[in-house]
């Protein structure tokens, strides 16, 4: 992730109603200046440890979440609590990962029995982005969104779901988030229901737990 971003300051609310009831201690990945995990520690009485690589970011969180590594998340698994976590958050975060099935997979040992992952993924299907490409014939990176030139990786519905289950997880939930509507979108809904319904979300924001 590229620290000129302004992902840090985001808080995610729309990922607040995707976050379990009876979730006290969670595992933020890429917490930036710790937004989110504050929202959960205010609103749902979570305690919440944040893993972010990047200094500034990193000591801001420090003064709102109970706990901060400063590292990558690839050497952070190896140093936090077996089975101490109901719920791990990775809010726009596997995209910007080299091997994101491998973050999954040596996260499980983490996880309390019947603990979730949340995740916030983008969406290369959504309908904006196609229409950008189809028309300019052009891939073009940007600072932030989409097509950030951060991005290692680009999902849809269907391989996000194919990811958590090749790293041994069940998708409990899935579900489009951060619309692309307009009159003429909004109209496609109703004709093209389940093509839009892969089209539209700007990301899906999905819960999964370990299979048994």
């Amino acid at each position: 992730m590229d620290n000129k971003l302004n992902y840090q300051f985001y808080d995610r609310t729309e990922m607040l109603p995707f976050v379990p009831k009876g979730v006290v201690e969670v595992l933020d990945v890429g917490c930036g200046s710790g937004k989110f995990g504050h929202m959960l520690k205010n609103e749902r009485g979570c305690k919440v440890t944040g893993v972010e690589p990047f200094p500034a970011a990193a000591e801001a969180a420090r003064k709102v979440l109970d706990h901060v590594h400063e590292l990558v998340v690839e050497e952070a698994v190896h140093q936090l609590p077996k089975q101490h976590f109901d719920l791990i958050c990775f809010n726009d975060v596997l995209e910007h990962l080299v091997d994101p099935w491998s973050v999954l997979e040596s996260c499980k040992p983490l996880l309390k029995p019947g603990a979730h992952i949340l995740a916030s993924v983008p969406n290369v299907l959504n309908l904006g982005n196609l229409k950008e490409v189809l028309t300019t014939r052009d891939w073009k990176y940007r600072e932030e969104g989409i097509l950030d030139r951060t991005h290692l990786r680009f999902f849809t519905r269907i391989s996000t779901i194919r990811m958590f289950e090749e790293t041994g997880y069940q998708v409990t939930h899935i579900e489009g988030i951060n619309l692309f509507l307009t009159k003429k979108t909004k109209l496609l809904r109703l004709v093209f229901p389940t093509w839009m319904s892969d089209s539209l979300p700007l990301q899906f924001a999905v819960l999964a737990t370990p299979q048994l």
